[in-house]
């Protein structure tokens, strides 16, 4: 299974009711996991664990400095794997494009208190980055071939 930029399937539906910010609901965690799909599993394995580990660290005075350190070396790694992994392909710099917006979009969304965002974190913000994400994959995706 290619790692590149899936094709385009059917659009999604719209904001639902529980899409509302202070909500998580279903239609969210969908947008979410959708932006994840977008990403190295690699980078995410690392990136996951990672940032919440750092806050066991005491005493605690470089805890949010190492979350960003981790956040930014994860965020270089991405385009990185895909220059390693898809050499020829055409659609590269579509796929280092797409899924270098999404990292720190899912890491801002995802992480609320923990990580480098936690201070900054609000769902409001969270809501518009992810609808703003599916406008960007809209007009960046590549067309389905034709039959």
């Amino acid at each position: 299974m290619s790692r590149l930029v899936p094709y385009a399937r059917s659009a999604r539906p719209g904001m639902q009711a529980d899409d509302a910010p202070g909500n998580s609901g279903p239609a969210l965690k969908d947008r979410i996991e959708a932006i994840s799909k977008y990403i190295p599993a690699e980078i995410l394995a690392f990136y996951v664990p990672v940032v919440p580990t750092i806050n066991l660290i005491k005493p605690d005075t470089h805890n949010v400095t190492l979350q960003w350190v981790v956040f930014v070396l994860a965020w270089v790694l991405v385009p990185v794997y895909f220059f390693w992994i898809a050499k020829g392909d055409q659609r590269l710099p579509r796929q280092i494009a797409i899924s270098s917006a999404a990292f720190p979009i899912w890491a801002f969304v995802t992480n609320r208190e923990l990580g480098p965002f936690g201070g900054i974190y609000q769902e409001a913000i969270a809501l518009m980055l992810l609808m703003g994400f599916s406008l960007l994959t809209a007009f960046l995706l590549p067309r389905p071939p034709a039959d």
